[in-house]
């Protein structure tokens, strides 16, 4: 039986680096206080991007690094790599 090979860049795919201003304000979804001719608005809408619901520091030699993510394309991820 053949199973899903995923690969993934976790830089800006799984772990997002959105605009730190953007992140303090509630993320993604929550741009209504943004001027509507700014270009953040459509990056940043529930159309666009998924909700980074995933938040951790981890400890690696060089540093340490903080890690957000969506669950819900994790989620994703996971079932298609698990499925038969």
């Amino acid at each position: 039986m053949n199973r899903p090979v995923i690969y993934t860049d976790f830089d800006g795919v799984l772990n997002a680096f959105p605009d730190s201003k953007i992140q303090r304000r509630g993320g993604v979804g929550h741009t209504g206080w943004l001027k509507p001719d700014d270009p953040r608005a459509s990056l940043y809408s529930s159309d666009h991007a998924f909700p980074l619901t995933g938040n951790l520091v981890v400890e690696v030699p060089p540093g340490r690094y903080r890690l957000r993510w969506s669950r819900e394309l994790a989620d994703g991820f996971h079932k298609l790599a698990v499925a038969a």
